[in-house]
């Protein structure tokens, strides 16, 4: 049966760093820093590494409660959607290098291309935006499908999908140029 007590004896005892204020705490209040953090990472496994993470963070910082700013509960849900976010800033961080290579591996691939088979369509993506590039390599020439690609870019599927038209209307416009004879 779970013990009652009020918001300021929980504090006394995870002040004191007694076991039992933690086991109070981490009862009480990990369901819900769980489904605030699910909801940012939406990845069970690494949710509950990152609650842990953010009890131990809890645990550590507790004098550093001002119990006249907010509730305790506000104070800790602010350190669980936190912890999530930075999460996920370090990830989209990492998305962005790999992204960063993936270009360039575009931009190796198609020096080395043979061009007389790509109706001179590569040149075309290699003069691309960056995020036109990435779009059409991840999709095209790395098989992926739009909602893969979406989750390995980072993106919204909507704005992958935004950028794969655009870069297609600039490689057809490019297309019809050199059927009609012009250079691009």
């Amino acid at each position: 049966m779970k013990q009652q007590i009020t918001e300021q004896e929980l504090i006394t005892l995870v002040k004191s760093h007694s076991k039992e204020g933690f086991d109070l705490l981490y009862s009480s209040y990990a369901p819900a820093f769980y489904a605030v953090i699910f909801r940012t990472v939406k990845e069970s496994a690494l949710a509950e590494d990152l609650l842990q993470e953010v009890f131990v963070k809890i645990w550590r910082n507790i004098d550093k409660y001002d119990p006249g700013k907010s509730k305790l509960f506000t104070w800790m849900i602010r350190i669980a959607k936190n912890a999530a976010i930075d999460h996920m800033r370090t990830a989209a961080h990492k998305n962005l290098q790999a992204t960063q290579d993936k270009v360039e591996d575009l931009e190796e691939m198609l020096k080395h291309k043979d061009r007389e088979v790509d109706y001179g369509l590569l040149s075309v993506i290699e003069r691309m935006e960056p995020k036109y590039k990435e779009a059409i390599s991840t999709v095209f020439y790395d098989n992926y499908s739009h909602a893969e690609a979406a989750d390995v870019l980072g993106l919204p599927l909507g704005t992958l999908k935004s950028r794969i038209r655009t870069a297609l209307v600039m490689l057809r416009a490019s297309l019809q140029l050199s059927v009609n004879g012009q250079n691009i």
